[in-house]
């Protein structure tokens, strides 16, 4: 029996009929477009249990875990006998349940856009311009079709802030068929997320974790009424430069994408939650900060906290702001990243070249160690006078661990120089994680990284210790750690007032340690990090910041590094 066959019994009022043939009929022979069709009539019929019978098995959800269990990263994992549960659950929603769904999720009034894939053809979405109804949302849940949503609203508002975490398509393609790096990548993007979420709890928002069914992650903040989409874009843009992912192979995204419309345009959509993916065939769900799937995904919906304006604009001013973006044309690169500044024409690693000759003329080559960093010549002067690479060689050292932008930092820093490439293979060997390509084989040609990229890639480790160097330039150069090498080319800058004592950021906290932060100012987070530093000392760029006691108040006060010296 087709399903058309079997429509015609339902409405011709032989639904025990067909109900007994959905019962009892083999599964195995039909096809799978066949199937979703007759799942859809189950459900019809009030039978959860009949529909997940006839489901084909690529409507069910996946096992939300972090390893691969083959060596392609779009791997099937088949679902648990809970996860079958949980999928009842989900199909079966009270009409309540659909309203709340349309309420919290949709966007644009007259549009919504539906998932394809072709296997020839490769995959996207098409605009439907039509709104987003309830039995779209039940095909949706049913795995029949897949929906997206337009996030802005045709008055210039929105109903949620999401951020997208992805592998970037450089590195899954680089994984397919390497098991150990499809491993790393799917721990680095989930790592990222978990960031992401902590950081928003930091700030006072709470936000929904779902796996998005291909190669990330989605975290949903919801709005207890629309607001504009300017303010939750603002609040996108902050939050993705704050909690950056750690790996240069993670790219995140934040809709609204745009804080407006352009004339007769939609803007950019996203998926909707808990359908399937069309080209994985996985289901997308939610789980919580430890991601364990939700039992009931329709319950959290139901609890989930929704913002108001107050908050939201609360949250963002507890956010940094975004550093300025070079003013120099920038070209976009492979991976789909945002685009880097292109090095200007000069090159001042010819200038710290020069200049270190005569340093090195009378230095003996030998095994590159820990005391070296403080007796080279060249690599002594430029940690000795940029705190971010300090920051970061300190790192290596004693938490023998640096993320992949702080190894391409510090190889593109110091790789060109004299000792340089003895300098980066010793601080990358502190480091068991770093994998051996990386370690450098010649010294680097090229610029060397400048200082505004730097601030780009590691903007936690920037932000931190105070990254505010300036420099003497002769016309054509970019400021860059290696010119500390150049006698004269570098300025103290002004005394740096860290955003964030030392230690971890807010949003790597738990909870309950950075609810007490909230309520204390930049200064008492400084005197509280100097009083729990050795010797009450804080070394920053251009100098140090110190505690000093004045009659019973402690003072933070600071000493630039030629008041020190003098």
């Amino acid at each position: 029996m087709n399903p058309r066959q079997l429509e015609s019994l339902i409405f011709s009022g032989q639904a025990e009929q067909a109900l007994s043939w959905l019962a009892a009929a083999p599964v195995e022979p039909v096809p799978n477009a066949d199937r979703e069709r007759l799942a859809e009539l189950a459900a019809l019929l009030g039978r959860a249990d009949l529909q997940l019978r006839w489901l084909p098995a690529a409507a069910l959800p996946r096992t939300q875990v972090a390893e691969p269990r083959s060596n392609e990263p779009d791997a099937m994992v088949p679902p648990s006998d809970d996860e079958r549960a949980l999928l009842i659950r989900l199909q079966n929603p009270a009409p309540a349940d659909l309203e709340r769904f349309i309420l919290t999720f949709s966007g644009r009034e007259d549009h919504h856009a539906r998932q394809w894939f072709d296997e020839r053809k490769g995959g996207g979405y098409n605009p439907v311009p039509s709104p987003l109804t309830p039995d779209l949302v039940r095909a949706h849940l049913l795995g029949t079709m897949t929906l997206g949503t337009y996030p802005l609203r045709t008055d210039g508002t929105v109903r949620f802030l999401a951020l997208d975490f992805d592998m970037t398509k450089a590195a899954r393609g680089a994984a397919t068929g390497f098991p150990d790096r499809v491993m790393q990548l799917r721990r680095d993007v989930t790592a990222a997320a978990q960031r992401a979420l902590r950081g928003l709890h930091a700030i006072g928002l709470d936000a929904c974790l779902e796996e998005s069914g291909q190669k990330g992650w989605h975290l949903w903040v919801f709005f207890d009424r629309p607001l504009p989409a300017v303010l939750a874009h603002e609040l996108g843009t902050r939050a993705m430069t704050a909690f950056e992912p750690l790996s240069r192979d993670v790219s995140v995204e934040c809709f609204p994408k745009q804080p407006a419309l352009a004339k007769g345009g939609l803007g950019n959509l996203i998926k909707l939650p808990l359908g399937v993916h069309r080209v994985t065939g996985r289901r997308a769900l939610f789980v919580d900060p430890n991601l364990r799937l939700y039992a009931d995904p329709w319950q959290l919906l139901r609890t989930a906290q929704r913002h108001n304006e107050a908050q939201v604009n609360d949250a963002l001013q507890r956010l940094p702001a975004p550093p300025p973006r070079p003013t120099w044309s920038s070209g976009s690169n492979s991976t789909g990243d945002a685009p880097l500044p292109a090095p200007p024409t000069a090159n001042p690693l010819d200038l710290a070249l020069a200049a270190s000759a005569s340093a090195m003329a009378n230095h003996p080559r030998q095994p590159f160690t820990a005391k070296s960093l403080e007796e080279h010549p060249v690599i002594s002067r430029i940690l000795t006078g940029c705190a971010v690479l300090r920051a970061i060689a300190a790192q290596a050292q004693t938490e023998r661990y640096l993320a992949h932008d702080q190894r391409i930092v510090l190889s593109h820093a110091l790789g060109g120089l004299d000792g340089g490439v003895d300098a980066v293979n010793f601080l990358l060997g502190c480091c068991p994680e770093t994998p051996d390509f990386e370690r450098l084989k010649r010294p680097l040609r090229g610029h060397p990284i400048s200082c505004p990229n730097i601030r780009k890639r590691v903007p936690t480790t920037a932000m931190r210790t105070g990254c505010n160097c300036t420099f003497n330039l002769p016309d054509g150069l970019y400021p860059t750690p290696s010119l500390h090498s150049v006698p004269g080319a570098a300025e103290p800058g002004q005394p740096p007032k860290p955003v964030f004592a030392p230690g971890p950021p807010p949003w790597q906290e738990e909870p309950a340690a950075t609810s007490a932060r909230a309520t204390q100012t930049d200064d008492e987070l400084l005197l509280q990090a100097l009083l729990r530093l050795p010797g009450n000392r804080l070394p920053v760029a251009g100098g140090v910041w110190k505690l000093v006691r004045s009659g019973e108040r402690n003072l933070a006060v600071f000493i630039s590094e030629t008041e020190e010296t003098g």
